[in-house]
């Protein structure tokens, strides 16, 4: 058995613990899976924008490129930002964590 096991196994939680542990994990579930349909949805519409200007327009790989490599950067920049709020987001709470834990 691993060390991380073992020591899940030693760990007892109240019911209240559980329950915030939770709701934890729904949270962060729901935060990764709106990060990840916001890349999907940025980077299928950049390729399907650059697709309908290239048949406007017919210069067939020109826009379905650019528009699909601005979608990338899009929703990489999207990532980012929104790790960084999600790393401040976890800061605060982890300093709530440590002053209830003092009082």
């Amino acid at each position: 058995m691993t060390a991380f096991k073992e020591e899940r196994k030693k760990e007892t939680l109240t019911p209240e613990q559980k329950a915030l542990r939770a709701k934890e994990f729904v949270h962060a579930y729901a935060r990764y899976s709106g990060i990840a349909f916001q890349m999907i949805v940025l980077i299928g519409g950049g390729g399907w924008l650059g697709y309908w200007l290239d048949g406007k327009y017919g210069t067939l790989p020109l826009w379905s490129v650019l528009c699909s490599v601005a979608g990338v950067a899009l929703s990489l920049l999207t990532l980012y930002k929104s790790l960084q709020e999600m790393n401040r987001l976890n800061r605060r709470m982890e300093q709530q964590k440590r002053k209830q834990e003092e009082e």
